[in-house]
């Protein structure tokens, strides 16, 4: 199993884009033809003032004259430039709701990206950006109300979630009650935990990567997706991995996505995983139950 991915270089070299010619329709028509497929109309074109609106169906203008727009993009074509990551969920926080716009947070932090020709639905690359990379960005940019959001959300982000199903479960897990989660402390995500010598036979590798880590509770979560838990290599290699977990002192809780997408066995879980991690709910005058179902089925139905 592969280590938690850095962020990598971009493969397509980008350089800072020095400066920009008014957009033509034909330009726009070679984007589309090019990456089309993988963006969702309208597509949504920052220019520095009216001069550079480009009349299109498929685009939405966004003059941004008080904005440096070379000093926050990427050139990856000689025809388009792209949005810094940092700077896209800045904006993006701005106009989405608060779970649509984690979920875009932990996609650029994430080890993934949203895919519909893949089976899965996404497909495995290296993070574009962190969470401590979105936040000293925040910081840095001039106190404009817009980016308020982004500055509260930033903090529920998390580092190399490697699926949807992953981000959506440490979201819904880790969110302050009062903001719709479970309010559990935070976790690691895809840790990389050290193998015993002895070990090594049951599992093949020096190191485990586990899902949700809590390392001082010394308890892990597993998220068992249909498609990467099936045929009996794979499910003998899951027995062993169990083993070894168990056996450097972890608890282990497997979910499969029927536990996860059934509220009352989601509320099951969430019982039995305040046991393991030592919580004691106390009782509140509020009762967050609306707020809180809200959440889970946006994060789990609504994408």
């Amino acid at each position: 199993m592969p280590p938690p991915s850095k962020p990598a270089t971009n493969k397509l070299s980008p350089t800072r884009t020095p400066n920009f010619a008014r957009p033509t329709r034909k330009e726009l028509d070679w984007v589309l033809s090019h990456y089309g497929s993988y963006l969702t109309q309208p597509i949504h074109v920052m220019i520095p003032d009216q001069a550079f609106r480009l009349r299109h169906p498929a685009v939405v203008n966004h003059v941004c004259s008080t904005v440096d727009l070379a000093n926050i993009s990427l050139r990856i074509e000689p025809h388009m430039a792209v949005v810094l990551p940092e700077i896209c969920f800045a904006y993006l926080a701005a106009s989405l709701p608060p779970a649509q716009a984690l979920m875009v947070g932990m996609e650029l932090c994430g080890a993934y990206r949203i895919n519909r020709f893949a089976e899965r639905g996404f497909t495995n690359v290296s993070p574009l950006t962190t969470q401590q990379a979105i936040a000293r960005t925040l910081r840095g940019l001039s106190g404009t109300k817009s980016l308020n959001n982004g500055r509260q959300l930033v903090r529920y982000l998390h580092n190399d979630s490697r699926s949807p199903m992953e981000s959506a479960l440490a979201t819904i897990l880790s969110l302050p009650i009062k903001r719709g989660g479970q309010g559990f402390p935070p976790m690691q995500l895809n840790a990389r935990l050290s193998v015993p010598k002895e070990a090594y036979p049951l599992v093949n590798s020096r190191y485990l990567l586990a899902d949700l880590l809590w390392e001082e509770q010394r308890v892990i979560v597993e998220y068992d997706g249909i498609l990467d838990h099936t045929g009996a290599e794979r499910i003998t290699q899951d027995a062993g991995r169990r083993i070894v977990l168990e056996s450097m002192g972890f608890t282990v809780m497997t979910l499969t996505k029927k536990q996860v997408c059934n509220w009352q066995s989601f509320l099951a879980v969430k019982n039995i995983l305040d046991k393991y991690l030592g919580i004691r709910r106390r009782s509140s005058k509020y009762d967050w139950s609306e707020l809180q179902h809200q959440l889970w089925r946006d994060l789990l139905f609504s994408r």
